[in-house]
Formats: C-alpha cells, structure tokens, sequence
C-alpha cells in the first residue's frame, strides 16, 4: 500500500542488481500484439519473483495512473484480478494496460486518461488477465 491509498503504486527508483525478464511491449492506448524480448531489467530485491516480469510501456492512456509512455511496469502473474487493480489484459488476441472493473454485462477496462475510451469486453470476447501490476519503474 503506498501513501495514496490501498491500490497506490510504487515509483521504483532504487536499482539493486536483481534483475527480471523484459517480456516485451505493452500498450497504454490502442490495443496491439505483444512483443517479446530476452532483455533483462534491473528492479529492487522486494520484486524479484518466479511469476514476476517486466513489461515497457508505449503509450499515455494511463498516465493518470503515474504510468508513463516509455515507462517499465513490473507485473504479477496472475489471471485474476480486483475491481480497480491496474492489468495486462488481453482481447482477442490484443494486449493493453488498463484498470479492471467487472460489470453486469462483462468487463470494463477503464484507461487513466480522457482522451481515451473505456473498453467494453462482452462474454463473446476471447478475454483474459496477464497479470497486475505491482510497480513502475522509469528512466531518464
């Protein structure tokens, strides 16, 4: 929990030499494939973990999230998620970040940025969860 509430994420800035595998690109924006890498990224001993990995972040639709374009976010991986955790998700075979929010008639991906539109997942949509997302790491 960071000091803006329970789903606060954590702005990692301290490098320690533990490093997780960069799994490729992801969008914050319009969905697109994911791209693989066999790149390394260093991250703090704390996030070192089995089903951990590293994804860069290409786009702004979460950027009211603190999750900038070129940004690296450290994921969990998982295929659940709660109302309002920030996911990988996958549509029909399209990879995003956005935050989950299940409805009555689906689920919503909701970006962290106006000029983008929520994303309305029907149960006829091949949907999955990629994992949530447990820090930022940015470079300068």
């Amino acid at each position: 929990k960071g000091f803006n509430g329970k789903r606060a994420l954590t702005v990692v800035e301290d490098r320690s030499g533990h490093q997780l595998p960069l799994a490729g690109l992801i969008t914050a924006g319009t969905p697109l494939e994911a791209i693989e890498t066999r790149e390394m990224i260093e991250v703090p001993s704390s996030f070192v973990h089995p089903l951990n990995y590293v994804l860069r972040v290409k786009g702004d639709s979460m950027n009211g999230e603190n999750i900038e374009d070129g940004d690296f976010v450290i994921i969990k991986k998982t295929n659940t998620a709660a109302s309002g955790d920030p996911i990988v998700a996958y549509v029909n075979d399209e990879a995003t970040l956005k935050k989950y929010y299940p409805a009555q008639d689906g689920i919503e991906l909701h970006p962290q940025n106006p000029d983008y539109n929520i994303i309305h997942v029907s149960p006829n949509d091949d949907f999955r969860i990629g994992g949530i997302v447990l820090g930022v790491i940015r470079k300068y």
